[in-house]
């Protein structure tokens, strides 16, 4: 979720990134803990910080999912792979708050994450306060088994993580864009009206030493090409590849028309919803 609830790990998986057991981890399979096992630097995928969460106040008072939520609905679109999702809260002094959100792993560009914001209001005039930092106040306690530096240069937050034995490097490098101007920081105060929606796009850039030399320098350069335009193009280009892969995956049946037309009428939706 973009407003996890509270407890919730939330975490992310890159593909490659294995390291020891860590037995401080509550989903960690029981299994890898075997003798035979224990000495293996490549036994299960490291989990990071989920970079797409994200919090949020309106006047003051923290938006959560605990209290307030009238509304909320998860599509997961398996046709163009990405997840979208929708909340509408009451406000303590009436009038509601909706926020829409779409994130996607590009297909096309391995090394970028992206997440789209829409949020919008019926009342008058709302004063908004968003930290989407990536590294999150209870790190420490819930990821013991990476150590964490970042910065911020130019607009953009760097946050360099280090794995345990064997030791990988994964940098991730975030950029902002309130409309079309880009945020200076990761912590924004913005002020909502009615009748005007605040669009907010974010996007990561992801590199890690198993692919290069100098992950750091890597995604702080990926990062630097992204603009407002190039973001909307990068999920055009996201959608296509999903539909080349639909095209590749799909299944004949070969004198049997009636069965491939019910398994084609079963499978196009390839969309759930969660309410």
């Amino acid at each position: 979720l973009d407003l996890p609830i509270p407890g919730s790990q939330g975490d992310l998986y890159l593909s490659g990134i294995y390291s020891r057991k860590a037995t401080s981890l509550p989903y960690s399979e029981l299994q890898f803990l075997s003798p035979d096992r224990s000495g293996i630097p490549f036994v299960e995928l490291v989990p990071f910080p989920e970079p797409f969460r994200f919090t949020l106040r309106a006047d003051g008072g923290l938006i959560h999912l605990g209290e307030g939520l009238n509304h909320f609905e998860r599509t997961l679109d398996l046709q163009r792979g990405a997840l979208s999702q929708s909340y509408e809260f009451a406000l303590p002094r009436q009038g509601v708050l909706r926020l829409k959100s779409r994130r996607w792993a590009s297909l096309q560009d391995p090394h970028l994450l992206c997440q789209e914001l829409e949020l919008s209001t019926d009342r008058g005039t709302i004063a908004l306060e968003l930290d989407f930092g990536l590294i999150p106040p209870e790190f420490h306690l819930r990821h013991p088994h990476l150590t964490a530096a970042s910065a911020q240069e130019d607009g953009i937050e760097r946050v360099d993580y280090r794995t345990g034995t064997p030791g990988f490097s994964v940098c991730f490098a975030a950029r902002w864009w309130v409309g079309t101007h880009e945020a200076e920081s990761p912590r924004l105060k913005v002020e909502l009206s009615a009748n005007a929606p605040l669009l907010i796009r974010k996007q990561i850039s992801v590199h890690s030493s198993r692919e290069s030399e100098d992950p750091f320098a890597e995604s702080v350069r990926h990062a630097s090409a992204g603009t407002p335009a190039r973001f909307e193009e990068s999920f055009d280009r996201h959608a296509e590849e999903w539909v080349r892969f639909w095209e590749c995956a799909d299944l004949r049946f070969e004198g049997r028309p009636t069965a491939w037309r019910n398994f084609r009428r079963n499978a196009d939706p390839l969309e759930y919803r969660i309410r």
